[in-house]
This record gives C-alpha cells, structure tokens and sequence, in this order.
C-alpha cells in the first residue's frame, strides 16, 4: 500500500490570497493589521514555508485556524456557497464563507446579514487605535496626578524644616 505524498502548501501564497480575496486588500492595510510594513508582507508572500508564530496572526486577523493556512492551500470562493445546518434567532439557516481542500469552511455571515472583512478588518484597526489612545491618556493622568502628589509631599516635608 503506497501513501499518496501530501503536496507542499505555500504558505506564502494563502496569505497574498486572502488578502486579495477579501476586497483587494494592500500589503501595507494587511501590515498595518498585523504589525509589519509592506515590505515585509510582500517578502512573507514569497515564502513557501513561514512559522505558526507567524502565520497564527494571519489566521486570527481573517477568522481561520492556523490549521486551515498552515495545511491546506486556501481557495476563496466568489459567490455564496457553502450551507450549515445553524439555525439563527429569526429561523433563517444560512452561511456563506471560504471552502478549503479538506472541506473545512470560514463563516462571513451573523444572522441574515454578510459582514465585508475588510471593513471588519479595518473596524478592528481603528478599535485598537482608539484603545492605544485611551490608555495614553490615562498614563498621561496618572502620571500628572503622581507628579501633584509628589509635589504636595515635598511642600508638605519642606514646611516641617
């Protein structure tokens, strides 16, 4: 009995897919998502093999396991296709996504309506910016809320002399 050799997944190319695939996304909005420059996502999607650490943040950026990336070559499907048996709050039965080799899917629907990924991409990006900035702030706050009490400390010690 001869096992059929598993052929090589590009790493490198499921990314530049998915990327492409969810509305012609740049390298330089994928690195921004991601934390690299454009330059590294173009050198990254020359790579046949790239590590889980790596492709892992790829994998959660588009809703995939890092299984599904790592193991399969993706292949993204144009129209809706794929029906599951979810039942959502309004009886509705539907979802639509991106079906892999092994027959594994990515949902894009909640209920009846289809979220673009690019737009929950980008929604995420400014989520994060938006809580690096809240927490600035705070810092901000509380760093001039400690300098007050220094202050108040010193003014207080000095009066003692």
């Amino acid at each position: 009995m001869t096992v059929a050799a598993k052929p090589k997944v590009h790493h490198g190319r499921n990314i530049m897919r998915l990327r492409e695939g969810f509305n012609r996304m740049t390298q330089d909005a994928l690195g921004q998502c991601v934390g690299y420059s454009q330059s590294q996502i173009s050198k990254l999607e020359d790579l046949e093999h790239i590590e889980d650490d790596v492709l892992v943040k790829f994998a959660k950026l588009f809703g995939y396991t890092l299984e599904d990336i790592r193991d399969n070559e993706v292949t993204l499907v144009a129209k809706p296709m794929t029906v599951n048996n979810n039942t959502f709050e309004d009886g509705s039965v539907s979802s639509v996504g991106n079906t892999f080799e092994n027959g594994s899917t990515n949902n894009l629907v909640s209920g009846d309506q289809i979220n673009n990924p690019l737009d929950e991409v980008l929604k995420l990006c400014k989520e994060k910016e938006t809580l690096f900035e809240q927490m600035l702030k705070n810092e901000q706050e509380r760093n001039t809320y400690l300098i007050k009490l220094f202050e108040d400390i010193d003014r207080r010690l000095g009066s003692k002399r």
